[in-house]
């Protein structure tokens, strides 16, 4: 598949996911933060009009 062509998306997905963790005792506190994004797209070649 060449990506030199004229493409438009025929479906797209977002995942996004967060974390958070947390810890403390008398003296130390502890904290932990993530994140996560995944985007997928899937392309398909542009119909021309003469097709």
């Amino acid at each position: 598949m060449s990506i030199n062509k004229d493409m438009e998306i025929q479906q797209a997905e977002v995942e996004v996911s967060f974390n958070f963790e947390g810890e403390s005792n008398l003296y130390i506190t502890k904290a932990k933060a993530g994140g996560n994004l995944k985007v997928k797209l899937v392309l398909k070649p542009k119909q021309s009009e003469n097709e």
